[in-house]
């Protein structure tokens, strides 16, 4: 018996799902299975795409049949093996929580019962998992956010939504990489770009690494913002075992 499930997606395109549940262990076999298919760069497969508990791959189906994709999957699991310690990198994200950068950290707070200062200690002591990219080009969806101060979405989104915001909705954190209509409740913000057209490398981050949010002073916004005008700013990432 197979360790996943497959649908085809049209002529060319496979959706493998390992799972109906979401879970980090779900999560991470979905990005060590699509990384070994990456290493071994198989003719023919122009795109994978992992999500929570399923992945996608797209293939040019003069070069491949779907049959060679499972079969491709198959060899990639049976590749998998049991990891005494697991290195992960974080990227430490700084965020400036509150005031107009922030404009429902109160609400938070408030439909929590805890203070604002509270919520900030709450969400930036959490090392968040990217289970996956998606919404926006660049946005990350991070599970893990304590109950203690996971609010619903939104009753009506906001038409815009500005870039680098940092919203709660309801146990997911995320960051909006550009301006767009959106109803997470927003608490902070950061001044890095986490997306950029122009760069050969357009994205901050990507699937199956963590996020850190390191609270930033409105001084130290600015400081690193005109860093990261002037191209000087280095992303700050740490490793973290499992």
């Amino acid at each position: 018996m197979k360790p996943f499930a497959f649908y085809p997606i049209g002529d060319s395109g496979i959706k493998i799902q390992l799972s109906d549940d979401i879970s980090l262990h779900t999560n991470k076999n979905v990005h060590q299975v699509c990384k070994v298919l990456e290493e071994r760069k198989v003719d023919g497969i122009v795109e994978i795409v992992p999500s929570y508990h399923c992945f996608y791959v797209y293939y040019n189906p003069l070069k491949l049949k779907i049959f060679h994709i499972v079969d491709s999957v198959e060899h990639a699991f049976h590749q998998l093996g049991a990891q005494v310690e697991e290195q992960n990198e974080v990227v430490l994200v700084p965020t400036l929580y509150g005031g107009e950068y922030g404009i429902d950290l109160t609400r938070v707070a408030q439909e929590n019962g805890v203070s604002e200062s509270e919520v900030i200690q709450i969400h930036s002591s959490i090392d968040y998992f990217i289970y996956m990219m998606g919404f926006l080009p660049g946005f990350p969806y991070l599970g893990g956010v304590e109950e203690a101060i996971a609010t619903p979405r939104l009753t009506n989104p906001r038409t815009k939504v500005a870039a680098g915001s940092v919203g709660i909705a309801d146990r997911q954190t995320g960051i909006y990489p550009v301006g767009s209509p959106g109803g997470w409740n927003i608490v902070g913000r950061t001044p890095l770009p986490l997306f950029n057209a122009d760069s050969a490398k357009p994205f901050l981050f990507h699937a199956g690494q963590y996020i850190r949010f390191t609270p930033i002073s409105e001084d130290e916004f600015y400081f690193i913002q005109e860093q990261v005008n002037n191209d000087t700013y280095v992303v700050k990432v740490v490793k973290k075992y499992n």
